[in-house]
């Protein structure tokens, strides 16, 4: 019955397509590898389709044999490689299903000469019946069995044209040379299916039971962000990458699917090229990156066991092997980038103050500015400077990039060196500065043992700027239009550090040029491994690996240094922080893999260890003796503290899978965590996963036409995320000489479990389209949290397994072939998820999210405004809210005691809020508040962080050798907190304020602001929608290449000149009020909550690459 469905369904589907689609891809089977003459494939052809060949008798009588590879081929393919031979082309008549066969042109015979070679796949191993063509003639041969060949050729041909079924074919110029030694690497479409993440060992994606998606080099290397996680937003569905920030060197938030934590971090494990990652992702140089594999829940991550509840992102960069043998390939780049402040926030150009005649500022005794009795924001500043001009300037980034890769022989290696630079739009600072060197480097010893070296050298140093009122992106907002920021101190010094005699706000200008602030870091990292094929059947594979970086972070106040808020650094202050983070990984693999006939298994047990070591130390001195010596010898009073982290980790874990006839597959996996991490009497924790796919279209009876690959795929497994390292000991401070209890121990602290579940399909369709299709949900039990204490305990915290989360997600992934001509070409690729979460059991009572757990009792103020409580979607935020409808306000009652109705004693004013009607129109208007049922101000549901979906919209266009790449990004729906808008309501700065604009009768007064403002206390007023349409990334490049380069290529030995412009960032669509929708305080990915950060921009650059 089953099968019937699925033969009728695809049948109706697939039937409006043009029959010439279907009948080019037509499924050939080849039942045994066999060499074969191109009258016998004809034969083949024949007996399975209804095809009839039309060709000139003896056409082929000097044509080479063809090897044949045992499984299934479409007929297309099967005639482009049999007929690679030799000079020929084929068309197909749909009328009559005939197949014509011409020979073209021949060219004049000359001299000969005979060359000799030798054809390896990238692992040097021969491929016998490979075939050699002399380019543009009729010559041509195939390999032994040894893959070695001999061809005589005339010594006009420049180029031989070598290609293998499954093998993408290659191009190799003669140049006198007579002898060759050239390797084949897999088909590139075949190739991009390839994985090794997740998986017992690498596999082809057709035959995986769970969603690994992977983006390749070309995508990476667009972003021209200086972070490779950037090529993420928008390509891969499930995947959500925020960069809430524009500092140059930050590094965005990325979550895989739904949220695994409630007060832990979304981070994926990151591995690079094999070694498990400690640091930032923004060290890694995107233009060293071959492709990014990213696998996104515990179903496809159980193999990583504690680590891996948020998934995992695996990063593989150069390293050679894909060269043939005695090639070396140099590749230099130079890009220059111009970035440019986006948007403005909307400020007010007027003042509520009042003016004497000669338009100046009347002040009180104490030289405070005084109000308008009308509390108008509509009188004109006598001067109007744009503070977020002279604030936000243009920049210039810089990446100079330098890749030198060779293979010979046994050995394959690539060094690269690169430095990027990015000042950023923030005037007067430094930005952020790069350098990398890397060299990988493969070796084959002997037939049975291989090894490898991985290393990565980084210095990185950055200005570290502040996020909150004390920050630039605060005072750059709320000072005054007419305040001129570029005036001196009285002493002469720039810049006047008290721009606003009556307030405390400083000038960010001083505190740019006089503060020191920045961060240098330097890491390492190093990975070893060897491959011993000890038996046909039999390998094993060991590891090391080195995660290590030095963090130095310096932040100086001289001494003389101007402060309203604090007025201890006027005697100066030097902090200096040195963190060091060490991870030195090893494991011991052994992958056993046998066939039964048509059923192939393979197991790997492993065992890996890790040790972990975080340490630092915090310097601070204060009150200097000497001015401008950035020096603790120069400080009278010095304090300082110190820390030490010490993790180990013992894990096992043993993966089985089957493969029956390429179409029913299956895998188990267990794994058993032994960590230090874990509670003393919870050292242990297991993890599993049992996955299954079934490729309907592998089997004898499924050969639908239009239909290339259709499989089902289910999953599910466990993964988990640790502890933090003080979470089950007890913990005490220093207060005042005394000690202090902080939080009790708990031995039986265990780690989060996440638990799994993933069901969808993949097919390919017409050789042009590919669709995935996948339901996802999981459960994370045993959340870990800071869980309040009786006083009792004599304890206030304990570290807790307090609760549960919930999440569900739809994906679909749709990439299309729009058009292939031999000079146009168009891809496109939509991706598409949607994700709910929420709290499905919690063992404490409801709190506010934080560092702290907050009361639910204390009324919502500053970032603790998102929800947790059981039932409740995770991302709830609340808060106050003002009446919209006269139905949420209550009656008034007249001198009588009578009842008033609503429409005669409110009404509904220009903004939709209730007023009384008797203040409205007047300096005492303001919205009403919504009570409780005891009369106090109700704290309610007023926002939801969670997009209705997002989707990305990739575009790729090929026209000869020009290359346009589009990729945009749209998030429908999700609430966004504005607090910077809420704070600039106070002052009062924001344009809403501004009423100079409005009709007198709509005005409202400061009061009316203020009671919105709320004493910053969350307000539905500040909750707006999160929706936009981006345009991430334009890349525009145009290729010079082969004979293009005319003389050029004469004198120096280039094989390609590319030169390109890319833009990010170039406009956005949405209603949302700040900056940019992209914002995000703790997690941004979680809680978009906008509080004066650095903002997003503009970025155009010009790039220009040679490949030597």
């Amino acid at each position: 019955m089953m099968r019937m469905f699925i033969i009728l369904f695809c049948t109706t589907v697939f039937s409006f397509s043009p029959s010439n689609i279907f009948s080019q891809n037509t499924k050939i089977k080849i039942d045994m590898d066999k060499t074969v003459t191109l009258d016998e494939i004809f034969d083949i052809l024949r007996e399975q389709t209804e095809f009839a060949f039309l060709y000139q008798e003896d056409l082929f009588k000097d044509t080479p044999k063809v090897h044949l590879i045992k499984g299934t081929i479409r007929v297309k393919e099967l005639l482009q490689k049999s007929l690679a031979s030799g000079s020929f082309n084929f068309e197909f008549n749909d009328n009559n299903n005939t197949i014509v066969i011409k020979e073209t042109p021949v060219i004049e015979k000359q001299q000969e000469i005979t060359i000799k070679g030798t054809i390896t796949d990238s692992q040097g191993v021969p491929l016998p019946g490979a075939t050699i063509v002399a380019k543009g003639t009729t010559i041509g041969t195939t390999t032994d069995f040894d893959g070695k060949f001999a061809l005589t050729i005339t010594e006009g041909v420049k180029t031989l044209v070598v290609s293998y079924i499954g093998f993408a074919r290659k191009e190799v110029a003669i140049n006198g040379q007579k002898t060759f030694t050239i390797t084949l690497l897999e088909d590139a479409a075949q190739l991009d299916e390839i994985v090794v993440t997740g998986v017992i060992s690498g596999t082809s994606k057709k035959k995986l039971a769970f969603t690994v998606s992977k983006v390749k080099a070309e995508e990476i290397q667009q972003t021209t962000s200086g972070n490779a996680l950037q090529a993420l937003s928008g390509r891969v569905a499930g995947v959500r990458v925020v960069q809430s920030g524009g500092q140059p060197g930050s590094e965005p938030s990325v979550r895989l699917r739904g949220a695994t934590s409630l007060t832990g971090s979304q981070k994926p494990l990151v591995i690079v090229d094999g070694i498990i990652t400690e640091g930032s992702i923004s060290d890694i140089n995107p233009d060293d990156v071959v492709s990014m594999e990213i696998i996104k829940d515990a179903a496809a991550a159980s193999i990583y066991g504690a680590r891996a509840a948020n998934g995992v992102i695996q990063i593989f960069t150069k390293r050679g092997s894909d060269l043939s043998d005695g090639e070396i390939k140099i590749n230099l780049r130079n890009e220059f980038g111009y970035s440019s402040p986006g948007r403005k926030y909307p400020l007010a150009t007027h003042h509520p103050y009042q003016l004497d005649g000669n338009g100046q500022f009347v002040v009180d005794g104490s030289g405070n500015r005084i109000l308008e009795a009308d509390g108008l924001v509509d009188n004109p500043y006598p001067v109007l400077n744009d503070q977020q001009d002279l604030m936000y300037v243009n920049g210039n980034s810089l990446t100079n990039y330098l890749s030198v890769a060779k293979k010979n022989g046994g050995t394959n290696w690539a060094a690269t060196a690169s430095n990027y630079k990015e000042e950023g739009i923030l005037r007067d600072t430094d930005g952020y500065n790069r350098q990398t060197l890397r060299l990988n480097i493969d070796h084959k010893i002997n037939s049975k043992l291989e090894m490898s070296l991985s290393t990565q050298y980084i210095e990185s140093k950055g200005q570290n700027i502040e996020r909150s009122k004390d920050s630039p992106f605060y005072t750059a907002l709320v000072i005054p239009p007419d305040v001129d920021l570029t005036l001196p101190n009285l002493d002469g010094s720039p810049y006047i550090y008290n721009p606003v005699p009556d307030d405390d706000f400083g000038n960010p200008l001083y505190e740019i040029n006089n503060r020191t602030n920045e961060t240098k870091r330097v890491r390492q990292l190093a990975g070893a491994d060897f491959k011993y094929k000890t038996l046909d059947w039999l390998h094993f594979t060991g590891n090391i690996s080195l995660d290590r970086e030095q963090r130095f972070d310096s932040d100086y106040f001289p001494r003389g240094y101007l402060s309203l808020r604090d007025p201890a650094l006027e005697n100066g202050l030097l902090s200096k922080k040195h963190t060091e983070t060490k991870a030195i990984n090893s494991s011991l693999t052994a992958l056993i893999f046998k066939d039964f006939g048509d059923l192939s298994l393979k197991v790997r047990p492993s065992i890996l260890f890790e040790d972990l070591n975080i340490n630092g130390i915090t310097t601070e001195g204060r009150n200097f003796v000497v001015d401008d010596t950035p020096s603790l010898n120069a400080a009278t009073i010095i304090t300082a503290s110190s820390f030490n982290q010490d993790i180990r980790s013992t894990n096992f874990f043993t993966i089985a899978s089957l493969d029956y006839k390429d179409r029913y597959i299956a895998d188990v996996l267990f794994r058993r965590d032994n960590s230090s991490l874990f509670g003393s009497d919870q050292r242990n924790a297991n993890y599993f996963r049992v996955s299954g796919a079934y490729r309907i279209s592998e089997e004898p009876w499924f050969n639908i036409n239009g239909i290339d690959e259709f499989k089902l795929r289910a999953s599910h497994g466990t993964a988990g995320l640790r502890p933090p390292f003080e979470a089950q000991y007890e913990t005490l401070n220093v207060v005042g000489g005394s000690l202090q209890f902080s939080t009790l121990g708990n031995t039986n602290l265990k780690p989060a479990v996440s638990k799994a579940t993933e069901l969808g399909f993949d097919i390919d369709f017409f050789d042009r389209f590919s669709l995935g299709f996948s339901y996802a949900k999981n459960i994370i039990d045993d959340q870990i949290l800071k869980v309040p204490l009786s006083s009792a305990a004599g304890f206030p915290f304990q570290w807790q397994n307090a609760g549960s989360l919930e999440s569900e997600t739809l994906e679909a992934t749709l990439n299309a072939s729009i058009f292939r001509e031999k000079d146009f070409k168009w891809d496109l690729q939509l991706s598409f998820d949607r994700t709910k979460q929420k709290v499905t059991k919690l063992s404490v009572a409801p709190f506010l999210q934080s560092n702290v757990l907050t009361s639910i009792r204390q009324e919502p103020v500053g970032p603790s405004i998102f929800l947790v409580e059981e039932g409740v979607s995770f991302g709830t935020m609340i808060g106050r809210e003002f009446a919209v409808s006269l139905d949420q306000v209550p009656q008034l009652l007249d001198s009588s005691g009578s009842p008033i109705p609503n429409e005669d004693s409110y009404v509904i004013n220009e903004d939709g809020y209730v007023v009384l009607a008797n203040q409205y129109g007047t300096p005492s208007e303001k919205p009403i508040v919504l009570l409780d049922e005891n009369g106090q101000i109700a704290s309610v549901k007023i926002g939801d962080v969670n997009p209705d979906f997002q989707m990305g919209i990739y575009n790729s266009f090929r026209y000869k050798n020009w290359s346009v790449n589009i990729l945009f990004d749209w998030k429908q729906g999700g609430d966004i907190y504005n607090n910077t808008r809420q704070n600039l309501y106070e002052t009062p700065r924001h344009g809403d304020v501004d009423q100079s604009n409005k009709p007198l009768e709509s005005r409202k007064p400061v009061g009316y602001y203020q009671t919105l403002y709320a004493t910053n206390s969350s307000s539905s007023h500040f909750v707006e929608d999160g929706t936009y349409l981006k345009l991430r990334e334009l890349a525009i490049n145009y290729k010079f290449k082969g004979n293009s380069l005319g003389t050029f290529k004469d004198i120096v030995d280039v094989e390609s000149v590319t030169f390109g412009l890319t833009g990010r960032n170039l406009f956005v669509l949405t209603n949302y009020s700040g900056f940019d929708p992209e914002v995000g305080s703790s997690d941004a990915t979680l809680f978009p909550y906008d509080n004066f950060s650095y903002p997003n921009f503009r970025k155009f650059t010009f790039n220009i690459a040679i490949e030597f």
